[in-house]
C-alpha cells in the first residue's frame, strides 16, 4: 500500500476552499459561507471587505449568487482580493437567454459571456473603461448548460442556437483565474494610482493600491498612499501597519518614519513612538535630526 507524503496532506488539508452563497447544498470539501446561521462560515456578503486575508484563499465556488448581488463590481473585487495568483473561481448563473434568468423576482441582472469581460483589466483598458472602479483582473473561459432538447444537435447548430435562440442555455459556467501582475502592468497601476492621488481622487488611488498589493507586489509608494489614506481616515493601526511596510521597502523614508511616529502618538502609544525614533537616533543620529525637525514642524 503507497503512503501519501505527510507534507503533501497537510498542504491539501490546509487549503481554503469556500463555496460563497453556499445555502444549505454546500459543496463537498468546501468551506461554506452565507449570511445563513448554518453555514460554516456566518457571513453578509453584501458588507465589504469580506473577513479574509489578502491572497488567502485556493478556489471558490458560487453557484446562481451574482444574478442576486446589487453590487457585482464589489463582489467581484472581493473575489479578485482574497484569492491567491492563479486561484480559480467557478461561477454558475442563469444564461441571459434563459427564462430562468427572469423568472425569480429576486434576480437583478442576467449573465453571459461578456459580464466577464468586465473583470479583465487589459480589455478594460483597449475599450476605455480602466476608469471603472473595477481593480479585479481575471482571465475566464465559459461553458454552457445545455437545455436537454438541444444536446444532440452538431456544433455549428448549437453554436447557431446559443447566439440566436431563447432557452437553448440554461446555466453558463465560467471559471475566473486570477491573473498574474507582470513589470509593464505594475508600472501602469502605479502610474495611474499616482495621477489619481494627484488630482485628489483618494478612494479610487487607494483601489489600485489594494489590487497591486493584493498581487503581492506592492512597494514603497504604494504603502505610503495606502498609509496616508488610513491615517487620514482615522484607521490608525492600519496606518501605523502600512508605515512598517513602505519601510521594508526603504528603510531610510523620512516620510514613512515621520508618518509612523505620528500615528503610533495619534493612536496612544506614545512609548511606541518614542522607542522607535530612539531607536533610530541610535543608528541614524542625522536621520533621527530630521525626522525629529518634520515632527515638531507639524506639530506647531
Amino acid at each position: 500500500m503507497n503512503c501519501a507524503n505527510p507534507d503533501q496532506v497537510e498542504e491539501v488539508c490546509c487549503k481554503l476552499k469556500l463555496d460563497i452563497a453556499c445555502g444549505k447544498n454546500k459543496k463537498p470539501g468546501f468551506t461554506g459561507v452565507d449570511i445563513w446561521e448554518g453555514a460554516d462560515i456566518v457571513v453578509d456578503l453584501e458588507k465589504f471587505p469580506w473577513p479574509f486575508e489578502d491572497n488567502s484563499v485556493d478556489e471558490i465556488f458560487c453557484s446562481h449568487y451574482i444574478e442576486h448581488t446589487p453590487d457585482l463590481i464589489s463582489f467581484a473585487n472581493e473575489l479578485h482580493r482574497i484569492l491567491k495568483i492563479g486561484a480559480k473561481a467557478e461561477i454558475i448563473a442563469p444564461y441571459y437567454s434563459s427564462i430562468r434568468a427572469w423568472q425569480d423576482p429576486t434576480h437583478l441582472r442576467a449573465i453571459s459571456e461578456n459580464t466577464f469581460l468586465y473583470f479583465n483589466k487589459d480589455w478594460r483598458v483597449i475599450n476605455r473603461l480602466d476608469h471603472y472602479p473595477i481593480v479585479s483582473d481575471f482571465d475566464f473561459e465559459s461553458s454552457y448548460v445545455i437545455d436537454p432538447t438541444w444536446r444532440d444537435k452538431s456544433e455549428d447548430e448549437l453554436k447557431f442556437a446559443i447566439k440566436h435562440y431563447i432557452n437553448v442555455v440554461s446555466d453558463i459556467r465560467t471559471i475566473l483565474t486570477k491573473r498574474k501582475l507582470y513589470a509593464e502592468d505594475l508600472e501602469r497601476d502605479m502610474r495611474q494610482a499616482d495621477e489619481l492621488w494627484e488630482t485628489g481622487k483618494f478612494e479610487a488611488a487607494i483601489e489600485v493600491c489594494h489590487t497591486i498589493v493584493s498581487r503581492d507586489a506592492g512597494n514603497h509608494e504604494t504603502y505610503l498612499m495606502l498609509a496616508e489614506y488610513s491615517c487620514q481616515s482615522g484607521d490608525l493601526n492600519d496606518a501605523v501597519s502600512y508605515f512598517r511596510q513602505a519601510l521594508l521597502f526603504d528603510d531610510e523614508s523620512l516620510q514613512a518614519h515621520v508618518g509612523l511616529i505620528r500615528s503610533l502618538t495619534k493612536a496612544g502609544q506614545n512609548v511606541d513612538a518614542e522607542a522607535h525614533l530612539e531607536n533610530i537616533r541610535r543608528e541614524d543620529p542625522e536621520l533621527a535630526g530630521l525626522i525629529a525637525g518634520f515632527i515638531n514642524f507639524a506639530a506647531e
